[in-house]
């Protein structure tokens, strides 16, 4: 069940896999439902598989546009070890070790292509080559349409059928060596374009044709045919969509068929099909996009001799059915997500402090802290929850979705105290400090869902963000951007193994990390990835590195805060924004660009007891 959910976690994450399952299921229900209805009208079986075609043409702007319904699928909270790196105050230079490895496995990363990205140039890639035949095609019939010869026999034929059958439309009729078989196009000044050894033919003969042709016109089959094909060629890979198009065009042509044995005898209609099909076969050449199929005759000559194959027209509430039906699949399956929910592992995998208070603060006062105390101690003042959310899962506040409004408001003390266990153990094991931060962090998770009945699960939502890039086309840094010369990742080994203690802090730098304050950035031997994550609470966005710079860099930026975009400073100082400084400063620059952003989203909260 686990490999189920965390597949079907996977595949919500992909707006090409969802697509593609979701379609799966679709036209597998539409394939299933038609056979079940071999037994009734092909007009209703018509109906059903082109209410499918609409589905999936809608069905790309639903999972955009409706906003996600999720389908919560519970995941076991992961153990210390496999939690991301959480940042808390007061952390030490131990805390390089592990970031420098993770950041340059981030660098990597960004270098490559995502595989979602490569899906999806590939999809938008066939669709294009699959719209190339529709596009010919609609040439090809505009071309007959155009050198067509007026036939005026035949108009008034078909003006003559028309009022019989109760279509008040005008309806051209042309000849052209081009077609074997009389077929129709065009969607608003419809024409049926037929051979010209028609001439030749019986009233008869000439009346059954014309008959097919005119229910083609009064059912707007030219449209439903295009529409199906567009979706074909949106689908371009997947094999049941192709199914269903065959099968709406074998549906069409025997609702057309049932029209004419409204007023025609069965044999000879099919003695007439019949020989349709060996022209068919005689004269290879074919319009591309029309309806009429030699393999479909056999099928349709059939229908037409079976006495007890129901005929007829839908009824208007079975269209209203499939309409409705057809809306309510999209306004249902569209946004489906699956996402994954914070439960509790085993309990003795279950990491939970010895005491926790947690009180409301009715101070009024607007500051607050979140910090780690020595002793396995976290201290929280004059929080929101949201603020604690943040602080816990190390996100920005942008990254946080839902939850009712107090939790934004009302403003809580906690104070929690791990288990002297695991403090005791620290010497013992020279357990890295970074790893006991993880487990209070983890600890907080459960305070939280105990407390305040906190639920949450996470989705990838596509966002505006930054992409911090190259600004110079020769690479080169600017002033304020050097490699370091410091080995954190060896002064944390030796911190680690007790061979060297962290160093003394600095008021002018730190040392193996980073330094924010209003307006500045000051970091020494980090990552340009964990620099670009830095960025964001000024920039109120996510920023990606894609510099594609490694190793360790010493950074002092300086600009005025302005985090609502790019701004021109403060002339009173003459201290540039942030856009402005970072490609002065460092060489740099922010681009603005779309990418899918990790985001909690919460579910559920209660105020707790306070204790």
């Amino acid at each position: 069940m686990n490999a189920i959910g965390e597949t079907a976690i996977a595949i919500s994450n992909s707006l090409a896999l969802s697509l593609v399952l979701k379609a799966t299921v679709i036209t597998a229900l539409a394939l299933i439902c038609a056979r079940m209805a071999r037994k009734n009208c092909a007009s209703v079986r018509h109906m059903l598989l082109i209410t499918v075609f609409i589905v999936l043409l809608a069905l790309p702007f639903g999972a955009l546009l409706v906003p996600s319904i999720a389908i919560v699928v519970a995941s076991v909270q992961p153990t210390a070890a496999s939690m991301p790196r959480a940042q808390v105050p007061d952390a030490v230079a131990a805390n390089t070790v592990n970031a420098a490895v993770a950041e340059s496995q981030t660098v990597n990363r960004q270098r490559s292509v995502p595989v979602s990205t490569l899906m999806l140039s590939l999809w938008a890639a066939g669709v294009i080559v699959f719209l190339l035949p529709i596009t010919a095609g609609l040439w090809q019939l505009r071309r007959i349409r155009r050198f067509g010869v007026p036939w005026l026999h035949g108009q008034s034929v078909v003006r003559e059928l028309a009022d019989r059958v109760g279509i008040k439309r005008q309806i051209d009729v042309v000849l052209h060596d081009d077609v074997v078989g009389p077929m129709t196009c065009r969607i608003l000044h419809p024409a049926i374009v037929c051979p010209a050894d028609v001439q030749l033919w019986t009233d008869a003969e000439l009346e059954r044709a014309m008959l097919h042709e005119l229910e083609h016109v009064r059912r707007a089959d030219c449209f439903t045919h295009g529409l199906a094909r567009l979706v074909c060629a949106v689908y371009w890979f997947h094999p049941l969509v192709w199914m269903s198009w065959r099968r709406l065009g074998l549906e069409a042509e025997r609702a057309c068929d049932d029209a004419v044995l409204r007023r025609a005898e069965a044999t000879e209609y099919a003695d007439q099909l019949v020989r349709l099909a060996r022209r068919i076969k005689a004269n290879r050449r074919r319009p591309l996009l029309a309806m009429a199929n030699r393999s479909d005759l056999t099928v349709r000559i059939a229908s037409v001799l079976d006495a007890k194959q129901r005929r007829g027209r839908p009824r208007a509430a079975f269209t209203a059915a499939a309409i409705t039906a057809a809306a309510l699949l999209i306004a249902a399956i569209a946004p489906l997500r699956a996402v994954s929910t914070i439960s509790q592992a085993p309990a003795q995998a279950r990491l939970e402090f010895e005491v926790a208070s947690v009180k409301k603060n009715l101070s009024g006062n607007q500051g607050g802290s979140f910090g780690a105390r020595p002793g396995g101690q976290i201290v929280v003042t004059n929080n929101t929850l949201r603020n604690i959310i943040r602080n816990v899962w190390n996100l920005q506040d942008f990254q946080i979705v839902g939850g009712p409004e107090w939790i934004n408001q009302d403003r809580w003390d906690v104070n929690a105290k791990a288990p002297e266990s695991l403090i005791q153990q620290q010497p013992q094991q020279q357990q890295p400090m970074q790893q006991q931060q993880q487990q209070l962090l983890m600890m907080m998770r459960t305070m939280l869902a105990d407390r305040f009945q906190l639920v949450v699960h996470n989705e990838k939502r596509e966002m505006p963000v930054y992409a911090i890039v190259l600004a110079r086309p020769d690479g080169r840094f600017g002033p304020q951007l050097k490699r370091s010369e410091l080995d954190c990742n060896a002064l944390a080994e030796a911190i680690k193994r007790g061979e060297a203690t962290p160093p003394p802090r600095s008021p002018d730098r730190p040392f193996c990390g980073t330094r924010t304050g209003a307006g500045t950035i000051m970091t020494s031997g980090v990552q340009m990835a964990d620099f670009a994550r830095n960025l964001a609470p000024s920039t109120g966005r996510i920023v990606l590195d894609r510099t594609g710079l490694t190793g360790p860099f010493d950074i002092e930026l300086k600009f005025t805060p302005d985090p609502l975009g790019p701004g021109v400073g403060d002339p009173a100082t003459d201290v540039p924004s942030l856009f402005v400084a970072i490609q002065e400063q460092l060489g740099l620059k922010l681009e603005a660009v779309r990418a899918p952003v990790d985001v909690l989203v919460i579910d559920s909260a209660q105020r707790p007891t306070e204790n």
